[in-house]
């Protein structure tokens, strides 16, 4: 039993004699060390978002930092020759190193992507697969911060504003006041919206055809943007689910709405069969989600604000809702215009229009609503509401908050 376990450590004392002395014997061991990673060049620069006029550089080395055995020729291919200019596209990592550095000099704001392809005597580094590399050059890093705070406020007041209506119809136990086609024509743009963001947000093959049509452009939806529209769905469904449960009158969806809603639904299945034959791009698709969303919001409110016209009343349609709602729009634009500035990308405005036409014509509304309810319909100083051609039951008088 002594011998046999003296044995196996002998036998165990060798391997990793001869391991230890492997690495430092010519360069065999280290071209296996690299043969068992999938990746063995690494790009990266020293930052990915830089205020103009600052130069930036760029490394490419090995993915374990060990020496390569032979020459290992690398070509940059930039995206774009606008934003930056190479000294020379080609870098050299020399046999016995472990890395190449280059110097990008900034010429102007914008957006560049650099690829890359490699050639060496040695396998493992011939036609080595290099993660593309991307650099941001804006006017002002400070409006960088500035403005992803701003997307914040906005999707926190824009998020907040479901929830007055939800409480408005859960202390009332009535939806009366509330339009159908309102909450009809909200579900459409809402889940269109939704669709449209999560693909630009997250789907890689939508981001690399974006950016094929708009060439060193920022992606225009940011991660409030989609939890804002994903929100949005779930807090209209819990708003629908209220109109089964609650009080509603005699009030439906109007005719002309279920036509409009049906046509896009239509709309949006036949292109999506278009995609799936290869006929037409998931980014056009998407697109379409947008447009339908844009058109929902310029139609959206004007069933609301003529049904408050009617009863000349604003019971039942919260103001809170609407105070919000003016809040998130202004910030919303407020963005935009900086984020127009900050990259001297039109984009900002072209590529995601919905973003801009939700902020001008929910603030527009959110102005006639204010009115209808401060200055043209105002509660009564004796706090009670007033019914004037309004479907309300006199006997809902002592459920009503302040609209």
């Amino acid at each position: 039993m002594k011998k046999n376990s003296v044995l196996l450590f002998v036998c165990m004392l060798l391997g990793h004699c001869a391991k230890t002395s492997s690495v430092h014997n010519g360069f065999g061991p280290v071209e296996n060390r690299f043969a068992t990673n999938t990746t063995v060049l690494v790009a990266e620069v020293t930052k990915g978002v830089n205020e103009k006029g600052n130069n930036v550089t760029l490394i490419v080395r090995t993915a374990m930092e060990e020496r390569v055995p032979q020459d290992v020729f690398i070509t940059i291919h930039l995206s774009t020759s606008k934003i930056v200019n190479m000294a020379s596209t080609n870098l050299t990592i020399l046999a016995n190193t472990t890395q190449a550095e280059a110097t990008l000099q900034n010429l102007k704001v914008g957006h560049v992507k650099l690829e890359f392809s490699t050639q060496s005597e040695d396998a493992t580094f011939n036609n080595a697969t290099i993660d593309d590399v991307e650099v941001r050059f804006v006017n002002s890093l400070s409006l960088v911060t500035i403005n992803a705070v701003i997307g914040w406020i906005y999707f926190a007041a824009w998020s907040a504003s479901f929830y007055p209506q939800v409480f408005y119809n859960f202390k009332r136990k009535a939806v009366t006041g509330l339009n159908f086609d309102y909450l009809t024509y909200n579900i459409t743009g809402f889940l269109g919206y939704a669709a449209f963001n999560v693909g630009m947000f997250w789907v890689s093959d939508v981001q690399d055809q974006y950016k094929e049509r708009h060439p060193g452009s920022t992606n225009p939806v940011h991660p409030n943007d989609v939890f804002f529209t994903l929100h949005a769905v779930a807090l209209t469904i819990v708003t629908i689910f209220q109109c089964f449960i609650y009080e509603r009158g005699d009030q439906k969806v109007s005719l002309l709405c279920k036509t409009l809603t049906t046509g896009s639904w239509t709309f949006v299945t036949i292109s999506l069969i278009l995609v799936l034959v290869g006929k037409y791009s998931w980014l056009n698709w998407l697109n379409n989600f947008a447009f339908i969303k844009m058109g929902v919001t310029f139609i959206k409110y004007i069933p609301q604000a003529v049904m408050n016209f009617k009863r000349k009343s604003t019971v039942g349609w919260s103001i809170g809702n609407i105070l919000l709602d003016f809040t998130g729009g202004m910030f919303s634009m407020l963005q935009m215009g900086l984020q127009y500035y900050n990259n001297d990308d039109p984009s900002i405005f072209v590529g995601d229009p919905v973003k801009l036409a939700l902020g001008l014509i929910s603030v527009c509304f959110d102005l006639i609503f204010m009115t209808q309810h401060y200055i043209l319909y105002p509660r009564p100083k004796n706090g009670k509401e007033r019914y004037i051609n309004s479907s309300l039951r006199k006997d809902d008088d002592d459920k009503l908050l302040l609209a």
